[in-house]
């Protein structure tokens, strides 16, 4: 833990010294009900208030009152994702999940991660306006306990962090620096989450400023991926729309696309008109990809089948090669690696 935090929770336990325990309010109204508590103040704690037609209602409004203030973070993290997706050279995936399925994933965590802080609040106090017939709650996360929380958490996400890359380093399969190279990436973007928490709950800023730039961990994969070279070949149907689409989608997930490359990645497309109904047109589309070595030795593969209907019969075909592009886009890096994990 570095000295600088090691200070910030020094700073925080004074602080928080003092602190008292929950009381119910009854009678006149007290001064937490406008947020704000000398029993607990907001340099030591977290603050949101309810009310509502109910005591239970009014309870889960104040807790989400609190919600609220790392929803922010949520929001936050999800414009620091696009700005990193952004900045790569190409559209690559991440641990086999492309741009903004990758972030989501990370927002996942932060999520879990919140709910999990949120367990810390509890309901200091409580008064009902006779007058008005409107209960009132005030929910309390103290600051002190969260932030403990939050840097353990962001320490531990560090020394991971610093375990995989010294591996990723030391390996000498390209595939495997690919994969761990990609986890740090995943674990650096929820550190960059978890420290904008922590500068809301323990208000300061720039205090856990991390040892790895996520930018430059995301141009590091992407020289890595670029490394391994696919020669794409389209079979089946629709040959001409298939070969842009497989072609483009290995280019925009980082690999180096062009004819005699290391591996190849055939792809096959096959469809079937199925009876119309009430002026409905029907396909069923099977789309099979397989790698194989410069030896021609297949690799491995996957099958995916689909469904697609138009009121034209025309935009049934459109709409096949649009789903294709879809599943490609979405599962076609994470199956390749899949694919080179089992032969390396």
């Amino acid at each position: 833990m570095s000295a600088r935090f090691l200070l910030l929770i020094f700073c925080l336990s004074l602080l928080t010294a003092c602190g008292s325990q929950p009381t119910t309010e009854s009678g006149a109204q007290p001064v937490w009900v406008t947020g704000s508590s000398d029993e607990y103040p907001r340099n030591k704690y977290l603050l949101g208030v309810g009310q509502a037609d109910t005591m239970d209602d009014a309870k889960t409004r104040a807790r989400n009152e609190i919600a609220k203030i790392f929803s922010v973070t949520v929001v936050s993290t999800s414009s620091d994702h696009s700005r990193f997706d952004s900045s790569r050279v190409a559209s690559i995936s991440v641990a086999g999940l492309k741009g903004s399925q990758e972030s989501l994933s990370v927002e996942r965590e932060i999520i879990s991660s919140t709910n999990q802080l949120l367990e810390g609040v509890d309901i200091a106090e409580t008064w009902k306006d006779n007058v008005r017939q409107r209960y009132y709650a005030l929910a309390v996360l103290p600051r002190l306990k969260t932030s403990l929380t939050l840097g353990r958490e962001i320490e531990g996400i560090d020394s991971a962090t610093q375990t995989i890359i010294q591996y990723s380093r030391s390996s000498t399969s390209l595939v495997k620096k690919i994969r761990t190279s990609a986890k740090a990436i995943q674990l650096q973007k929820k550190r960059h989450a978890l420290s904008k928490q922590l500068n809301v709950v323990a208000l300061v800023t720039n205090e856990t400023r991390a040892p790895w730039s996520v930018d430059k961990l995301i141009a590091d994969y992407s020289e890595l991926v670029s490394r391994i070279t696919i020669n794409p070949v389209v079979r089946g149907q629709q040959q001409q729309a298939m070969e842009a689409t497989l072609a483009n989608t290995l280019a925009n997930q980082g690999f180096s696309v062009y004819t005699g490359g290391d591996y190849t990645v055939t792809a096959t497309l096959n469809t079937t008109a199925l009876p119309e109904k009430n002026g409905w047109h029907y396909n069923k589309a099977n789309l099979t990809i397989s790698m194989s070595d410069k030896s021609s030795a297949i690799l491995g593969g996957h099958e995916w089948n689909y469904k697609v209907s138009a009121t034209d019969k025309v935009l049934t075909d459109v709409r096949v090669i649009k789903k294709a592009k879809e599943l490609l886009d979405s599962e076609l890096n994470n199956t390749l690696f899949k694919i080179l994990e089992i032969k390396h």
